[in-house]
C-alpha cells in the first residue's frame, strides 16, 4: 500500500437510477485512464462473460471499461459496444456515467 506499485484506493462507488450506472473511483495517487481498467460483473455468475481468475479469485466479468471505452466479453474475446460513456478525470478521481441502454443491446 501506498508504494506506487499500484492504486490505492481510497473510495469506490457504483450506484444507478432507471437509466444510467455511476461509478466513482477515487485513489491516493493520480489515475491514469490510458493505465486503468475496470472489470464488472453485471449477472452475478461467475461462469459468464471472461471466466479467468482475477486476483484472489474473482471471475464472470461481462463488462470492461478502459480508456474510455466499454467492452463486453463473449467467451473470451471482447467486444467494442462502441460506445464512450461519460467519464470525468479529476486526477486522483474519476467519475464514469453509463447508459444502460446501451449495455442492454447485446
Amino acid at each position: 500500500m501506498g508504494d506506487g506499485a499500484e492504486l490505492d484506493f481510497i473510495q469506490f462507488k457504483i450506484v444507478d437510477d432507471s437509466a444510467f450506472l455511476y461509478l466513482y473511483v477515487e485513489t491516493i495517487e493520480a489515475i491514469d485512464v490510458s493505465k486503468f481498467s475496470i472489470f464488472f460483473n453485471s449477472d452475478v455468475r461467475s461462469f459468464t462473460g471472461d471466466t479467468t481468475k482475477i486476483g484472489s479469485g474473482f471471475r464472470g466479468a461481462d463488462y470492461k471499461w478502459t480508456t474510455g471505452k466499454i467492452f463486453k466479453f463473449n467467451a473470451k474475446t471482447l467486444k467494442d459496444l462502441n460506445m464512450i460513456p461519460a467519464f470525468q478525470n479529476l486526477g486522483h478521481k474519476l467519475e464514469i456515467k453509463i447508459d444502460k441502454k446501451s449495455l442492454a443491446v447485446i
